[in-house]
């Protein structure tokens, strides 16, 4: 479903989020400030619960393919995947669990393919940079996942099986005893899988599947401590192995475990026209790396965080946010090979503003300053504006233009043989326009354009392998669209397509632009809801992918894939369910070389206490 999300950026600051359902509903976005949805500048998809729940969703990573973003995997499930927000790759995006960023300093992306989605109340996905918001690594976008909690005390239980020796068991539920809420998840994974790699390894002729597993465990936890005071603690702990390939051929014996830990604590306290928020936050990741059942290395990434956030009611029209944060990042790799990486670290501050101001009736406008300081390429400024303006019921029309950067990651600075420690940063512009229509009481559709421009990309170079600053500003355009229908109580439809147009001058010095690769020229998601009664209901999806280039300028073939679901309900706490993905049993390629799955079909069982 399409909605909007306003800029102010106070995230779980308010404590009861509010799913909107139309253009002119009151929305809770990822500052906690409740905002109607026609005073809101800027658009972000909401991927609410239900949706995940009715599209059986296990890794957040498969709901955002379907809204217009392509997610690069190289092989099965767990396999490494870097998201393409916006003709941008995945150092450009992160991803916010509960106030806690997954952005991993070590891999310089979030680890897509271990994030599960259990126990998730909503994701919402802001585009376009981010930089005056949340810093580094958000010239693309931020996507927030957030856990349901309070409430009714509820639990849900699930099991599934299907192809590939595929198994999911998984608890999740939210409640509140006494004055404490709560909300949890627990889940395991597991599955054969199969071959990363396409081609087999040197005299074999046979592929070996590659298996994966994932037990991830995630709680949040808010207490009253005083008149108006709370505390909220999240925590997040994944341990998991996964088999892997060579760069090119299928290997076997060579795998790694992993384990990654989030945790954060914060109080949170109304005073007068005051709401504080203050909070630390600690993430660790470490990878063991395996070859023929000898440990070759350890990767171990941190980081370690402090942040003030606080919202201010000036005047009955005007809200002011201050803000603080201070990082510290840092990446070890004891592996004796090409990959080694002596222990780094880097730290940067950062303060911010934002002042929201309602102009009468119809026009509300943002405005966002912060600056950061790095420990080694120092200060730099970003801003953001944004306006809303209604012009009648049922239609708003938005814009946003801001600038981000991004600084060097740890790898890109100090990797043996590719790292460079003369980068500097990459900074961006970032604009969007757009609106919002009610087409009736059943049916929404919404429309953005969008440009973003980023200087002193860092590539390498082709030559040594080697990182370098590429001259020269990389472009990327687009138009994104949505429709939601609804024509009638059993009937439900979503439609999100893309079009994105993304270039970047050539690393060799060379003259002209080259196109961005695993970025599809047009990309769309389809998705189909049928309730036949109060007791079956049938489901699918369709996406849909043109145009695609990889490394080499190789051309990856078009291609649709088809999943069908459909459940049963039992009893009113008991449902069996089942879905068949790939249904067409679609050839296709992501990344070249590597493979993907073909049809594949899996049945589960849910429970409510």
């Amino acid at each position: 479903m399409k909605k909007n999300i306003s800029l102010v950026f106070l995230a779980g600051l308010s404590m009861s989020p509010v799913a909107a359902q139309e253009i002119d509903e009151i929305i809770v976005s990822a500052t906690g400030i409740p905002t109607p949805a026609h005073e809101i500048g800027a658009s972000v998809d909401v991927i609410t619960a239900a949706e995940l729940e009715a599209q059986q969703i296990t890794y957040l990573q498969d709901a955002l393919t379907l809204k217009g973003m392509n997610i690069a995997k190289s092989g099965g499930v767990g396999t490494l995947s870097n998201l393409f927000l916006r003709g941008l790759p995945g150092k450009y995006t992160t991803l916010m669990v509960d106030g806690v960023t997954l952005f991993d300093p070590g891999s310089n992306q979030v680890l897509w393919n271990d994030v599960i989605s259990d126990g998730a109340e909503r994701v919402e996905i802001l585009r376009g940079s981010q930089g005056v918001l949340y810093g580094s690594n958000t010239i693309a976008g931020v996507i927030s996942q957030f856990t349901a909690i309070g409430g009714e005390t509820q639990n849900h239980a699930r099991l599934e099986a299907g192809e590939m020796a595929t198994q999911r068991i998984s608890l999740t539920g939210q409640g509140q005893g006494g004055d404490i809420e709560y909300g949890y998840g627990l889940s395991q994974f597991s599955s054969d899988s199969i071959s990363a790699s396409s081609t087999p390894a040197a005299g074999a002729t046979t592929l070996d599947d590659d298996a994966y597993d994932n037990l991830t465990a995630n709680a949040k936890i808010r207490t009253p401590l005083a008149d108006g005071v709370d505390m909220e603690l999240v925590m997040r702990h994944s341990v998991g192995s996964l088999d892997k390939d060579g760069f090119s051929t299928d290997a076997a014996g060579v795998s790694e475990d992993f384990e990654r830990r989030s945790i954060r604590l914060a109080l949170l306290a109304e005073i007068g026209d005051w709401q504080h928020r203050v909070g630390i936050s600690d993430y660790d990741g470490t990878i063991d790396d395996f070859s023929g059942g000898v440990q070759t290395g350890e990767r171990l990434a941190a980081r370690q965080s402090f942040d003030y956030r606080g919202v201010y009611q000036w005047r009955e029209d005007v809200q002011l946010i201050i803000g603080a944060e201070q990082v510290t990042s840092e990446f070890e790799n004891t592996d004796s090979g090409f990959s080694a990486f002596a222990k780094a670290d880097s730290e940067v501050s950062g303060i911010y503003g934002l002042a929201q101001w309602q102009a009468g009736e119809t026009i509300t406008v943002t405005t966002a300053v912060r600056q950061d300081d790095h420990d080694v390429f120092g200060s730099h400024e970003t801003y953001r504006l944004t306006a809303a303006y209604g012009l009648s019921d049922g239609l708003v029309l938005r814009a946003a233009h801001g600038t981000g950067f991004r600084a060097p990651s740890l790898s890109e600075l100090y990797l043996a043989f590719y790292g460079n420690a003369d980068l500097q940063p990459e900074t961006s512009t970032s604009t969007e326009a757009g609106f919002d229509l009610a087409l009736s009481p059943k049916a929404d559709f919404a429309a953005t354009v969008f440009a973003i421009e980023v200087d002193d990309i860092i590539g390498y170079d082709p030559a040594t392998y080697v990182n370098t600053q590429v001259s020269g500003t990389s472009e990327v355009s687009g138009v994104e669209l949505s429709l939601a229908l609804a024509p009638s109580p059993a009937w439900h439809l979503s439609l999100d397509a893309a079009y994105t147009d993304s270039d970047k001058p050539n690393a060799d010095g060379s003259t002209g632009m080259q196109r961005e690769v695993r970025v599809p020229r047009m990309q769309a998601g389809l998705v189909v809801s049928y309730q036949a009664n109060d007791k079956l209901s049938f489901g699918g999806s369709l996406r849909a992918v043109r145009d695609t280039l990889d490394v080499g300028n190789v051309t990856l073939d078009d291609y649709n894939l088809l999943d069908i679901r459909g459940q049963y309900r039992l009893r009113d706490t008991l449902v069996v369910y089942g879905r068949l993905e790939n249904a067409m049993d679609e050839d296709y390629e992501i990344i070249n070389g590597f493979s993907t799955p073909g049809r594949a079909a899996y049945i589960g069982v849910t429970t409510q206490f």
